[in-house]
Formats: C-alpha cells, structure tokens, sequence
C-alpha cells in the first residue's frame, strides 16, 4: 500500500495543461462494522501497468486496446491497466480513448493540452 504521504505527490499534477481523468470506481467508500461509511478501499494491488503514448493514432487506438486486453485478459485477468497518455493530438485520439473506458474498465486516460 502506498503511504499517503506519498500518494498526495502522485495525485498533485505538474503545473501545466496536463489533465488526468479520475479513475473508474476510485472515489467509493467502504462500509465500517457498523454499517456507516468510514474510508475508502485500500486501493488493489495490480501486476501491470501499461503506458501508452499517442499523437493523432485515433484510427489505431481502438484496435490496440482490443488486441492487448485479449492478450492480457488470458495472462493477467483483471490484475492490469492500460493508461493511454495522449499528447494534444489534433484528431481527438484522447476522446476515442476514453470512449473505450465504457467497455474496458481497466482503461485510463491522461490528456496533455497545449
């Protein structure tokens, strides 16, 4: 698990036009022996991260998303993610990508403007 100081580094962004979109299902809560919310989950360890840049790849981005979930869908079932890091493409690769989060949930998107 990571100590919180240092999740607070990770969750502060570079000044700059860099947006990270939240993750799916990271802002939920858990509930305590007496049945009222008291923290978040602790966050799930995973085997993999995938990093993914592109610049204007919106006619790739589908199929290379479908081809390695297959490939890691056998190898690692549900223990990796994929973040795709867009660099301001001009053909909207960015809003293809986080299209695709609807039908694969181990997606992330990251979007640097400017």
């Amino acid at each position: 698990m990571i100590p919180q100081s240092q999740l607070q580094k990770l969750e502060s962004c570079p000044s700059g036009p860099l947006q990270i979109l939240p993750l799916a299902g990271a802002a939920g809560l858990a509930a305590g022996e007496n049945g009222h919310s008291s923290k978040a989950p602790a966050p799930k360890t995973l085997t993999l991260s995938v990093a993914i840049p592109t610049y204007n790849e919106g006619k790739n981005i589908g199929p290379l998303i479908q081809r390695l979930t297959t490939l890691l869908d056998g190898a690692l079932p549900h223990d990796y993610e994929l973040i795709v890091v867009d660099d301001d493409s001009s053909d909207l690769t960015w809003q293809q990508a986080l299209a695709l989060t609807a039908t694969y949930p181990q997606l992330r998107v990251i979007r640097r403007q400017g």
